[in-house]
């Protein structure tokens, strides 16, 4: 079940990014002229990134893997970086966006089992655990 979640996430993360890059390099909105070939080929690649990277986060028993807040901080800064950057219409930027994105998604990857990530126990299972701690019947 945890890879279909991951996918899940992988896949909405795809689209979302998809569209926050489209819409941030004018690929939806172009209608004049034409974009080079490689704002095409940076769209796809920061889209498929951003999802990958979001997926990440998804925490294997459901829900959010918040993990430390220097892991937090991969996503928060590297998405939308990445965004900024491919608006920038340059070549260079581009690649720079597409590299931030790869560089973000090897340190979640290679650090995300570091982390601890708390797993959410069931309220009924928490209720009873203090209960029985605290010696009460």
């Amino acid at each position: 079940m945890t890879k279909g979640r991951r996918g899940l996430a992988a896949t909405l993360g795809a689209l979302v990014g998809l569209a926050g890059h489209g819409l941030a390099t004018g690929l939806f909105t172009q209608t004049t002229t034409l974009l080079p070939w490689w704002a095409y080929v940076t769209w796809l690649a920061a889209g498929v990134l951003s999802g990958w990277l979001a997926a990440t986060y998804v925490n294997p028993a459901g829900g959010i893997a918040t993990g430390c807040t220097s892991c937090g901080r991969v996503a928060i800064l590297t998405i939308p970086m990445s965004i900024l950057l491919a608006s920038q219409a340059s070549l260079p930027t581009s690649v720079l966006a597409v590299l931030l994105l790869a560089f973000g998604l090897a340190q979640r990857l290679r650090t995300g089992d570091a982390c601890a990530v708390p797993v959410a126990e069931p309220a009924a299972a928490t209720a009873e655990q203090h209960e029985s701690e605290s010696g009460r019947p």
